[in-house]
């Protein structure tokens, strides 16, 4: 919990970057139309790989027996369409699967867009740890909160040529849209936090804590997590 929150009314530039969320999310139609595309696509794909599999069993069968499993066997059509189901069922549970990883957010933005108000949370920055990835020089933040939540920020001027003008404060102020949860502008205020350990990060890009939320990691294990040897 932030220490101390306000809700207030949403301005023109607030307005703009909801809108700007919402035109780039795909619509209702289009999901359910990359829905249907992509079980599609399954579905032909593990239906190739089954009549594949039947073909190299009907031969290993007929080296080895008498007994015809192919598709003119009194075993064909009933292995075709078990075949069919199987497939079906697959690729629907992948698509299934696809779009629970694939969260709408629209219905909430829509909301928050409605409503026409956000939050601005108040916290106080006790410690700063930053992690630079290898490849660009990138920085990432961690910004541990006196209420012991940690923050996660990415510091993109820093890969630039010209350098990064980002600083770490020790008061933080975050404007998130309330329905969505989204967070829409960050502010810093007070003094410069000079002391910062700064850390070799040196885990894959996919396991890079996402920007802009907050790490459930222990504060004291961070090390560990992202600089491992």
């Amino acid at each position: 919990m932030s220490e101390t929150a306000v809700t207030r009314k949403m301005n023109a530039s607030e307005s703009e970057f909801i809108n700007s969320l919402l035109q780039s999310m795909p619509s209702g139609r289009r999901r359910l139309l990359k829905a249907a595309l992509n079980t599609a696509v399954f579905w032909l794909l593990s239906m190739l790989a089954f009549g594949l599999l039947w073909l190299v069993l009907t031969w290993a069968v007929g080296l080895f027996s008498t007994l015809e499993i192919g598709l003119n066997s009194g075993y064909g059509l009933w292995i075709k369409y078990s075949g069919v189901f199987i497939c079906a069922v697959y690729a629907l549970s992948v698509t299934l699967k696809w779009l629970q990883q694939w969260p709408d957010h629209r219905a909430a933005l829509l909301r928050d867009k409605a409503g026409g108000v956000v939050v601005d949370e108040h916290y106080h920055v006790a410690e700063v740890k930053c992690f630079k990835e290898p490849q660009y020089g990138g920085l990432i933040y961690f910004l541990h909160m006196s209420d012991n939540k940690v923050l996660v920020v990415y510091d993109y001027e820093s890969q630039t040529e010209k350098g990064s003008s980002f600083v770490v404060k020790r008061s933080l102020q975050i404007s998130r849209a309330p329905d969505s949860g989204y967070y829409i502008e960050q502010h810093f205020s007070g003094a410069v936090i000079t002391s910062c350990a700064t850390f070799a990060l040196t885990i894959a890009p996919d396991l890079w804590p996402k920007p802009d939320s907050w790490c459930d990691i222990d504060w004291h294990e961070l090390e560990d997590k992202f600089s491992t040897v």
